[in-house]
């Protein structure tokens, strides 16, 4: 069983300028991973060298404060004026796939004494491999494409670091998501993953529940957030709601912290390994902090994180609570049960409007107030009472 606060990261980008203190803050908090912006750089492609400065720097701040460096790899830099290259297929050419193993190698090597989680090209099944995303979801040869690059770097890792891990497929769709009205995004993409998954320590998925599936709601993951006959555990190295609107949707900011603690919350309960929410940089449509006075300061977002962690960051998720009252993934009533020692906590809300109920905890049978708001309830306050 492990503690909510050791599930959980941030991910962040070496150019911002508050990285640094964004790290501290996570060391204050206690969270164990850091995921960084590792994408290749287009003068590090043209000079056929990677720029070990900042690299280096980077996974230095991380690991001397006793995190794991998350470390994706991409060329999203230069996919902006790409077309087809059909020998690859992708919008990449020989030469460049050929420099990208390379540079892989090198930075496996060059980390090696590290304990580091290579995750796959970052989401390949969106629009970082090919820009049609229908394309990186439905062609087969698109397909194995990025997944022979995936299965690359898990040969590099396994074979020059086997302390690191490597995590799969890094999908900008979560398993089982659907389009409205339509077919499995990721069914044909699980199916060439699963055909080879030996050298894979977990697989990750970057959940962010679509407006247009059922308001966004995190709560479907319960359903759809889990692959059920592949024994590997499961990463979210991205995850979020955005600060207004975005290609996700729209939502005011107090409805997308509700959300995104509700994400995490359910993450946790469906047996997540690591949750790692988008982002701590400054000055995105996903910020969780702002950058005021030359300091860093975390936005109602992420207070609202923040707020989490310290209110369960040292718990460990024990169970959900039956209500009584299932109807559906939008209707449910949602009580789930912490443990610090002998303490023990719950946090209870529910998706859709404000209602009353009394449940039944231990020895007790509270009446509770569900709110879209996540709420928490001490044991130890019932019985005082």
């Amino acid at each position: 069983m492990t503690k909510l606060k050791d599930k959980l990261g941030f991910n962040l980008f070496y150019w911002d300028r508050h990285f640094s203190e964004a790290l501290d803050l996570m060391q204050q908090k206690g969270v164990k991973y850091a995921r960084l912006y590792w994408d290749f750089q287009s003068y590090e492609i043209k000079d056929d060298a990677l720029a070990w400065h900042w690299r280096d720097d980077a996974i230095k701040q991380v690991v001397d404060r006793g995190m794991i460096p998350v470390l994706p790899f991409s060329a999203g830099e230069i996919t902006g004026e790409r077309t087809w290259v059909d020998e690859t297929r992708s919008y990449f050419t020989v030469d460049e796939i050929a420099k990208f193993k390379k540079f892989i190698t090198q930075i496996v090597e060059r980390y090696k004494q590290y304990n580091i989680i290579y995750e796959a090209w970052n989401e390949a099944t969106g629009f970082f491999w090919v820009w049609s995303w229908h394309d990186a979801q439905n062609d087969p040869t698109v397909i194995r494409s990025y997944m022979n690059m995936n299965r690359y770097i898990a040969q590099q890792v396994k074979k020059i670091a086997p302390d690191s891990w490597f995590c799969d497929l890094s999908s900008v769709y979560y398993p089982n998501v659907h389009e409205p009205f339509g077919n499995n995004k990721l069914a044909k993409v699980i199916e060439e993953l699963k055909k080879d998954v030996k050298q894979t320590d977990y697989i990750s998925f970057h959940p962010y529940p679509l407006q247009s599936i059922n308001n966004g709601m995190p709560e479907t993951l319960i359903r759809d957030g889990k692959i059920d006959d592949l024994d590997i555990p499961l990463m979210y190295t991205e995850l979020g709601y955005p600060l207004e609107k975005s290609w996700q949707g729209e939502w005011n900011v107090a409805q997308s912290a509700d959300k995104l603690v509700r994400l995490l919350l359910i993450s946790d309960a469906i047996g997540i390994d690591a949750m790692i929410p988008y982002t701590l940089r400054t000055g995105q449509d996903y910020s969780l902090a702002n950058s005021r006075n030359k300091q860093l300061e975390l936005n109602y977002i992420g207070q609202a994180v923040f707020d989490l962690l310290d209110e369960l960051g040292d718990h460990t998720f024990v169970r959900q609570i039956d209500t009584g009252s299932h109807v559906d993934f939008s209707d449910d009533l949602y009580v789930l049960e912490y443990y610090k020692g002998a303490q023990l906590k719950i946090a209870y809300w529910t998706p859709k409007e404000t209602i009353r109920q009394q449940i039944t905890w231990q020895d007790y049978r509270p009446e509770l107030v569900f709110e879209t708001k996540v709420k928490f309830l001490n044991y130890s306050d019932l019985a005082k009472k």
